[in-house]
């Protein structure tokens, strides 16, 4: 039997052993929130089982961009930097990349460059750990050290090209907003979708002599409590660099196995 196959059949048997799912439908994020919010997290809960009141449509249509009285307009100044749900990761990157210029034209500041660390991940392990791209196409392993052209490869794709969507070159300064990408402490509202703007940053030398992180201070914006970490401001929290196996297509079709430590 195949780990596929092995690992499914396990699944099997650990579902079989639930007697009760509970869908969570209050957002802990969003605990303090205005009658507004309350339609729309009422809209959107209705939305998931396909039950939509009238007055849920009625309250979505209000929402809509449009130069009409009364609706939502880009603007707005409340819309200058708010966050954008995209239908593909590409247009996210796109919309990133363009979002970090205009900040610092707008704010008179100048962007710094990170890069992130990609270590080679060794002979590939097993196929069926592959994304299913990788397994009937050329692949490059990697042992000792990775090539300069590679590696300026690596850096220069778009993060949507690596299957942990793990960005390889950071552009950041002083003020401009983020978002965390990860669940890295619950318990201190570091959690995905948290929104948030440098303070600062430690940085250190790479692997190959890039400018790194090594520590990365945000300041969370409108968090449910306030946050109290001793050295630093209220709301301010320091994230360290996580590291995730990855698969990245390169422009010439080789795909290319490796490690890559990112904030």
């Amino acid at each position: 039997m195949s780990l596929t196959a092995q690992k499914a059949a396990i699944s099997k048997i650990i579902w079989q052993q639930v007697a009760t799912v509970v869908i969570l439908k209050q957002n802990m994020r969003q605990a303090a929130t205005t009658p507004d919010n309350v339609k729309l997290r009422t809209a959107l809960v209705n939305m998931r089982y396909g039950a939509c009141t009238a007055a849920d449509i009625q309250y979505l249509h209000s929402r809509t961009i449009s130069r009409r009285p009364g609706h939502p307009t880009f603007n707005d100044p409340r819309f200058r930097y708010v966050s954008i749900i995209t239908g593909l990761n590409l247009q996210k990157d796109k919309i990133d990349e363009l979002g970090c210029i205009k900040y610092v034209k707008e704010n008179n500041q100048d962007l710094t460059v990170f890069y992130s660390n990609d270590p080679p991940a060794g002979n590939g392990g097993s196929d069926e750990r592959k994304p299913r791209s990788a397994r009937n196409q050329n692949v490059q392993r990697l042992i000792k050290t990775l090539p300069k052209n590679r590696q300026q490869q690596l850096w220069d794709a778009p993060p949507s090209s690596t299957d942990n969507h793990m960005p390889g070159k950071l552009s950041l300064c002083v003020g401009m907003p983020v978002m965390i990408r990860n669940n890295d402490a619950t318990e201190l509202c570091v959690t995905k979708g948290q929104e948030g703007r440098v303070v600062g940053w430690q940085e250190g030398i790479g692997n190959s002599g890039q400018k790194i992180f090594d520590t990365l201070f945000v300041e969370l914006v409108n968090p449910p409590r306030v946050i109290r970490i001793k050295g630093l401001p209220d709301n301010a929290v320091a994230l360290s660099c996580a590291t995730k196996k990855n698969w990245c297509s390169a422009p010439d079709g080789m795909l290319i196995q490796f490690n890559r430590e990112q904030v």
